[in-house]
């Protein structure tokens, strides 16, 4: 009777450490495959950031060309609203020359 119960004790006890092998086998396995998850998703975010910084930059140069366009467009006007007042005095004194 304890030849049995010896041999079942060590039947189970190497049943228990086989599930025991085969349920680290799937934690390690787990733990890879979240590895390469979280490295793709770093690469990801890597990859994101890195755009951001360039976007970001491309948005100051634009900053700053909007407002350096901005300052050629208000010269630009003054000397327009300049010479078109120029002009109308030239173009009225040379009506009146053609009426006197």
């Amino acid at each position: 009777m304890l030849k049995i119960c010896m041999g079942t004790a060590l039947l189970l006890l190497s049943m228990t450490s086989m599930a025991q092998a085969r349920d680290l086998s799937a934690l390690q396995t787990a733990v890879q495959v979240s590895r390469q998850v979280m490295e793709g998703a770093k690469s990801d975010y890597d990859a994101d950031a890195q755009q951001v910084a360039a976007s970001r930059k491309n948005m100051e140069n634009a900053r700053k060309q909007f407002a350096q366009s901005q300052q050629k467009a208000s010269e630009s006007q003054k000397k327009y609203q300049q010479a078109k007042a120029r002009y109308e005095r030239a173009q009225t004194a040379l009506d009146n020359a053609w009426k006197q």
